[in-house]
């Protein structure tokens, strides 16, 4: 009976790499196996070994394996059978054996989160293989690896970590209740698409989640009672919940003595803001509206309202663009995109009156600032906040900057992911952990390093 429903549901005639093979011993064997999936030096000695039984215990007894499993449903059947394993039907037995063998990158230093003196491993795409990089930092006994199953065609496995006796068990419930409830057909793209479906991201541009591919960051936000969103096919892991200075910190800040990390994460954090103010700010500062004419005045250069807007938009503009191609463009013609953006942001473009100098620098100090963020979810945001002030101060002055600014702080103020609010420990106020943001501790006074 199962060999019918079997052959109706997967059609193997019509796929390259799904194959049925029968074996006739004393009574019937039927494997079902994935060619693309699975380890080929593995499946022949199975084979091999099921070709030396002579009898039904001792087939059973040449299957004992940790890996392998009897299944009690077909549902089950099928997901293992597309996960890589070889699923054998004996009788009225379905047992599966896992012999997956997936291709895979190495275990490899992340390239947004390269560290000089820190571990040398990050995440890759396989579920299983960063679960094991957590578990080798953390031999606890509270430790708990939870399976889901999302999406209907994909069927994208995703787990949850984290410390039982430390974790939010609100949030944790919050999670898995959103993780069952469910209802879609894909989950292709991975941890991204899973962040909309769990977070109500459609509401913010700021980063509800913080992404890491390093498990040494993984690991010591589970030990602070985080919750670590594993999803396979994706060598990013999620950090939840989290707030906006959880996406300040950077790694290399614990691998340099407690002065030199302060010093650092000072200086980034100031760069973060900068990043974001310095444009509107510089527009504030040098420019003198008229309101007879409404001329601009920027150190002695008359430019009208258009002119200038022009100017200022359209050099981010182009920043951005080359960001964007940077990122797109193969490793072997990078620095010709350097050598045309140089050519265009150099001094034909001032010589032809395109943009002025005072205009290029602010700009540029702008983008330098943005990439000084850790997170790159937060530095994309930061550039949109940007662009928002910076056309307020415009055509408003300062008084357009100040109501950005507090629309800012009011939006900041009603996010929440769960229950913490986002802009803790700022709101609500504490001191300790505000300081913590500018200042790293030294080791002594910290139990989890």
């Amino acid at each position: 009976m199962n060999e019918e429903i079997f052959d109706e549901l997967l059609k193997c005639d019509k796929s390259l790499d799904l194959i049925k093979r029968e074996i006739n011993l004393k009574t019937k064997i039927i494997l079902y196996y994935i060619t693309s999936l699975i380890d080929n030096l593995q499946f022949n000695e199975i084979i091999r070994t099921l070709l030396q039984t002579k009898n039904k215990d001792e087939f059973f007894n040449c299957l004992l394996n940790p890996s392998n499993m009897v299944l009690d449903s077909l549902d089950k059947a099928l997901y293992f059978l597309y996960s890589g394993s070889v699923i054998i039907l004996y009788d009225e037995t379905i047992i599966a054996i896992d012999i997956r063998m997936y291709q895979l990158r190495s275990v490899q230093e992340p390239e947004a989160e390269k560290s000089i003196r820190g571990n040398k491993d990050g995440f890759n795409e396989s579920i299983n293989t960063n679960l094991s990089l957590l578990r080798r930092r953390i031999k606890d006994i509270n430790f708990r690896a939870e399976h889901f199953i999302v999406s209907k065609d994909s069927k994208i496995s995703v787990v949850l970590t984290y410390l039982e006796d430390k974790v939010n068990k609100r949030v944790l419930e919050k999670i898995k209740t959103k993780l069952n409830s469910l209802n879609i057909n894909s989950l292709i793209m991975s941890d991204r698409a899973l962040e909309e479906l769990l977070f109500d991201q459609q509401k913010t541009i700021f980063p509800l989640v913080r992404y890491t591919e390093r498990p040494d960051v993984a690991s010591i936000s589970i030990i602070k009672g985080k919750i670590i969103i594993l999803v396979d096919n994706s060598s990013s892991s999620m950090i939840v919940p989290t707030n906006l200075f959880d996406h300040f910190c950077n790694v290399e800040e614990y691998r340099e003595p407690p002065l030199n990390g302060t010093f650092t994460r000072f200086i980034r954090s100031i760069s973060i803001i900068v990043s974001i103010i310095l444009i509107p700010v510089f527009i504030c500062l040098s420019c003198d509206r008229d309101i007879n004419n409404g001329l601009i005045i920027l150190k002695e250069l008359s430019l009208s309202k258009p002119v200038l807007t022009f100017q200022v938009l359209s050099s981010i503009f182009v920043m951005e663009i080359f960001r964007i191609a940077s990122i797109h463009t193969p490793s072997s013609l990078v620095s010709s995109v350097s050598f045309v953006a140089a050519i265009i942001l150099g001094e034909i473009s001032m010589s032809l009156g395109i943009f002025l100098p005072e205009i290029l620098l602010v700009v540029s100090i702008s983008m330098i600032c943005s990439f000084a963020t850790p997170s790159y979810e937060l530095s994309l945001c930061n550039r949109i906040v940007m662009l928002i002030l910076t056309i307020l101060s415009i055509f408003f002055g300062y008084e357009g900057l100040l109501i950005g600014i507090i629309l800012l702080f009011i939006h900041l103020l009603t996010l929440k992911t769960f229950t913490y609010p986002y802009l803790y420990p700022l709101c609500p106020f504490d001191f300790e952990a505000f300081k913590n943001i500018f200042y790293r501790k030294s080791a002594k006074l910290k139990k989890n390093l």
